[in-house]
């Protein structure tokens, strides 16, 4: 229901007219909701407590009076009195018990206490929880300044407060990279450390399949301009690296990754666990796990067969790593299936601004090629197919494409994939047609990754 704190008051208000007024919109909204295809359960609001602070419950008037409501004219639903409805608001490992139905955290919780969070989290449904990330320097280009379009902090910047206050991420980036050159190496970590975030939570949850019914990402997209913010999409409409971070945890046949930190010294010894994820009915896949460097030397490959059960999540294999001084800087676990299908993570053995050697890696050498083209005439779409092949002698980190005049993304089935020296993947590409000339969109696309700086020139040529 329309109630939330929204830093104001979080208890619900129990004057006599709003509890009328309260009803009469209720009653609207049940009638108009409740055949809703994506209708799970009803809340009285948000984040709605006590006076001590507690999550508000049904012996509060003004619950109990929504919780009728519910009974009267949507009785097959369940109702929570509130989001999170506790017992703990908010997600806390060290209270086991606690934490049925919990908001947050908002933050990246740093490169080992993330991962213990989510490992140790018994959370039933978790409902609000997000991590922060800068929109793409393209879109800072259109409501900043060109004197604040710089590295630069919320502390810092009345401008950039004013448009991401809460979400400050240059120190976190720092952290993790190092100084940053420019905007453009800001945005880029800043949004690589979003979107491992929100996939580990995420993966976390659903490793604890029927042990947790549900994560609900706190946002999709924002009502206005924010230099940094939750948000998966920007006010623009251009999808962070998260989006696409998130759209991947929630296919519905995953492998996924559990691990203890991001940071394995000289000395340690990496571990991590596989897992396979089936939101279907019941399947066999056969899987592999790849470890390599930056320039896509194997460190180890592991192979094997797994059948899963209709709905379900299971460990499938454990890895382990002596952590040697031959062991490079940065290594990455790319986890495979069904041929197209992976899932990669990256570690870093390194002492301080771990993830630096990913902003001054070599910059890959893109090739590609059109295809073949198919034309849905009821729709006035163009599918085009392009192979997009790693010519280069490193690995190409989040491969996309783009429109060759600018840097935004275009919709693509292959998004941000990784592709080692050699590699090669097609990329569908749907585009609108506003032309008569068929042949215009291959004109105008580049593939671009993340380590490159939009630098890939594409070949000269047509359809083969």
């Amino acid at each position: 229901m329309s109630q939330s704190s929204s830093g104001i008051d979080n208890v619900p208000s129990q004057d006599p007219h709003f509890l009328e007024l309260l009803k009469e919109t209720a009653i609207h909204a049940l009638k108009a909701k409740r055949n809703h295809v994506s209708l799970a359960c009803w809340s009285g609001g948000n984040e709605l407590t006590d006076r001590d602070g507690r999550p508000a419950t049904y012996e509060d008037e003004n619950i109990s009076l929504l919780k009728s409501l519910v009974e009267q004219y949507d009785p097959m639903r369940y109702f929570l009195p509130t989001s999170a409805s506790g017992p703990s608001e908010f997600l806390l490992a060290d209270r086991p018990g606690m934490n049925e139905d919990v908001h947050g955290p908002w933050k990246y919780a740093g490169p080992e206490e993330h991962y213990r969070l989510f490992n140790e989290s018994d959370s039933l449904l978790h409902s609000e929880f997000g991590v922060d990330g800068c929109c793409s320097v393209q879109s800072m280009k259109r409501f900043l300044p060109e004197k604040d379009l710089a590295v630069t902090s919320v502390l810092d910047n009345l401008v950039w407060r004013h448009q991401g206050e809460w979400w400050d991420t240059l120190e976190r980036s720092k952290l993790m990279f190092g100084e940053m050159a420019d905007l453009e190496q800001l945005a880029a970590a800043s949004q690589w450390v979003q979107a491992e975030g929100l996939r580990y939570a995420l993966e976390a949850n659903r490793r604890r399949k029927y042990r947790n019914s549900g994560s609900i990402v706190w946002q999709f997209n924002e009502p206005w301009p924010n230099v940094s913010c939750t948000s998966l999409v920007d006010y623009y409409g251009i999808p962070k690296l998260a989006y696409y971070g998130v759209r991947n945890a929630y296919r519905n046949t995953l492998l996924s990754l559990k691990y203890e930190k991001l940071i394995f010294r000289r000395g340690e010894t990496f571990t991590a666990s596989c897992y396979a994820h089936n939101s279907g009915k019941e399947r066999s896949i056969e899987w592999e796990a790849e470890c390599f460097d930056l320039n896509g030397r194997f460190l180890w490959n592991k192979r094997g067969s797994a059948k899963m059960e209709a709905q379900s999540a299971i460990k499938v294999a454990d890895f382990t790593m002596r952590i040697e001084e031959a062991i490079p800087e940065i290594f990455a676990v790319r986890l495979k299936w069904d041929e197209a299908e992976s899932n990669i993570y990256l570690f870093s053995t390194r002492e301080e601004s771990y993830f630096q050697p990913l902003l001054e890696v070599e910059k890959p050498d893109l090739d590609w090629s059109l295809a073949d083209q198919t034309l849905l005439m009821e729709t006035n779409t163009l599918i085009n197919r392009y192979v997009v092949r790693n010519i280069g002698s490193v690995v190409a980190l989040y491969v996309r494409p783009g429109w060759t005049e600018e840097s935004s993304s275009v919709p693509g089935c292959a998004h941000y994939t990784v592709l080692l020296p050699g590699e090669s993947r097609v990329f569908e590409v749907p585009e609108r047609l506003d032309k008569s000339d068929p042949s215009s969109a291959a004109a105008q696309i580049k593939f671009m990754a993340w380590n490159d700086s939009f630098t890939t020139k594409p070949k000269s040529g047509g359809l083969k």
